[in-house]
């Protein structure tokens, strides 16, 4: 039982690329693995009340019930258990003749009185023969079970058969507690672009690292805590210790004085600039309740990967590390990208599995993407859905950064890379952020993580937002998510979203509104104060709410041509109904 443990947990992969355009596929990894879904269910099923007991429940229950597991020689086995936000996390492998199958899963959450949450079924339907020889793990291309050896080496995983054929192999890195006091230091914030709030272009133009004096203006006196012993100041604390680990050779700066003064040229710049925004976010996520995802120990290399222009998160052999590059602009001196890489950490720590599939892939960089533009925009709203405003300036490279806030839509397109795609739903993220806020959107999303599983699809993960917002928010945010979602085309519109009476609410000379020549009214017989809100058919909105007792005016002069889905909301449950401005 120890050997088999320890062969699933090594094929469960707790790393993720970062904001550059390198793929993660290498060599020919299985498509039957990449483009598979799994089942999304949300059936009413109550698991026990007893935590011991509730795992005995989940399989029994799912035996039964799956097809996959009608055949008696594939059963589950629990691969891990954590407790969220919302309740507790199962993840199952599938096993064959007790001996597990690889990228199988069931991935169950239920809340704290053991109801079922959701699942995910990304089980196989194997054969019901079973194969002659024995293995230690098999791989299933879709038709046949394999016998297979998986091996390790320099952040590659490789699935072979016994003749040493490869069946699958990925790179498993994700690119993009002694006494303290508090110092102060130079930083950008988040920026030299966006705090000038200027594009790139001469001066403001990196002159490979040199001192340029209008940059070097950008930046901006913080404090920070950090570690002192023996009468020096050295960049760590309990969550991220500055080291030297990866080439090139540049150990961290440390300090006698209480001041880390550094210009662009000098590499204490981007150890300092790194320092600070990862404790500044990892605080703020730390305040909105999620401290869980950001309460491990983190090894930082300012100055990594070979001086190459790309940045990396990696938990490889069970030491979380990132990796910052200094190819082009220092990858240390944006925000955003140290953001990204940092929000990785958050989703492998939330859903101890891997991305399998190239959708989930792009969910991945969408969510780091986003949460790095929230981050910059709380500092500044300048251009805050623009991703790597600073970094994305390398024309050798082609590489000029993202886009939150492009017009693409949903179905992913298998046409483009998942980087690409990655922009559908950090767009879908960006535009609830217009409605709800950074904080109700990060609580939204950072709840529904441990849900995720190997091959979700955005539009699950829109499901899991709307569960997430009917737990822990009363479905208070049902109505914009699904905006924000149905204008990506992710979901249809207005689906579970709970309404109140309607007969006690009018809405008058709507044709004339229509044709211009007279007032919306909106008349309720009711005592309670209501709201109204207007949102044109991409589920934008296009007019301030406003808040009534008897009766709300709407001018048709307030609208443009077009059609329109007017909200009223009261005590959190809803109305709607179209209008047509001709």
């Amino acid at each position: 039982m120890k050997k088999l443990g320890t062969i699933i947990f090594s094929l469960i992969q707790v790393t993720g690329f970062g904001q550059k355009n390198i793929s993660s596929v290498t060599n020919q990894r299985d498509l039957f693995l990449q483009t598979r879904i799994s089942e999304l269910i949300t059936d009413r099923v109550f698991f026990g009340g007893r935590e011991n007991s509730i795992d005995q429940n989940i399989q029994q229950y799912f035996i039964a019930v799956l097809p996959e597991l009608v055949n008696p020689h594939s059963r589950l086995q629990l691969v891990s258990k954590q407790k969220g936000p919302l309740g507790f996390h199962y993840n199952y492998i599938q096993t064959y003749n007790n001996t597990p199958v690889f990228g199988s899963e069931l991935r169950v959450n239920v809340d704290v009185t053991g109801n079922l949450i959701s699942a995910f079924n990304g089980l196989f339907n194997l054969p019901i023969s079973p194969p002659l020889q024995g293995t230690n793990l098999w791989f299933f291309n879709g038709s046949e079970l394999i016998p297979a050896l998986v091996y390790k080496d320099n952040n590659y995983c490789t699935i072979s058969d016994e003749n040493g054929a490869v069946l699958y192999e990925e790179n498993l890195n994700k690119y993009l507690f002694p006494p303290d006091t508090t110092v102060q230091a130079k930083v950008f914030l988040p920026d030299p672009l966006t705090s000038a709030q200027v594009a790139y272009g001469s001066p403001y133009i990196d002159s490979n690292d040199g001192d340029v004096a209008v940059i070097n203006a950008q930046r901006q006196t913080v404090s920070l805590r950090v570690d002192f012993s023996n009468d020096t100041f050295r960049l760590t604390n309990q969550y991220f210790q500055l080291k030297d680990f990866d080439l090139p050779s540049i150990e961290p700066v440390q300090n006698t004085t209480p001041f880390f003064n550094y210009t662009r040229s000098q590499s204490g710049f981007e150890d300092v600039n790194i320092f600070y925004h990862l404790n500044m976010f990892r605080n703020h996520i730390d305040s909105i309740g999620y401290n869980i995802y950001v309460k491990d120990s983190m090894l930082v290399d300012a100055h990594s990967l070979g001086g190459a222009d790309n940045s990396m998160y990696s938990a490889f052999n069970g030491r979380p590390a990132m990796y910052y590059g200094v190819g082009g602009i220092d990858d240390g001196e944006d925000a955003d990208v140290i953001i990204h890489e940092y929000t990785h950490s958050l989703i492998d720590k939330a859903t101890v599995t891997d991305n399998e599939s190239i959708e989930r892939q792009a969910i991945d960089e969408a969510i780091a993407d986003y949460m790095a533009a929230a981050y910059s925009k709380s500092i500044s709203s300048y251009n805050w859905k623009r991703l790597y405003n600073w970094d994305g300036n390398n024309a050798p490279i082609s590489w000029y950064g993202r886009d939150a806030g492009t017009a693409k839509t949903y179905p992913y397109n298998t046409n483009k890379d998942y980087y690409w795609n990655s922009e559908i739903f950090s767009g879908a993220l960006a535009d609830l952020d217009d409605r709800i806020g950074s904080v109700a959107t990060e609580q939204l999303l950072l709840g529904s993580l441990g849900s995720v599983s190997r091959t979700t699809t955005m539009k699950q993960l829109a499901t899991l937002m709307l569960i997430t917002d009917s737990m822990l928010f009363n479905k208070t945010y049902s109505f914009p998510v699904q905006l924000a979602f149905y204008g990506r085309k992710i979901i249809s519109l207005l689906t579970n979203i709970s309404t109140f009476d309607k007969s006690s609410l009018q809405i008058l000379n709507s044709t004339a509104f229509a044709n211009g020549t007279g007032d919306l009214v909106v008349s309720y017989d009711g005592v309670e104060q209501l709201s109204l809100s207007c949102y044109d058919i991409t589920g934008r909105l296009v007019m301030k709410e406003q808040t009534f007792y008897k009766q709300v005016v709407v001018s048709p002069s307030s609208l443009s041509n077009g059609v329109y889905i007017m909200q009223v909301r009261r005590s959190g449950m809803v109305h709607t109904f179209k209008v047509v401005r001709n």
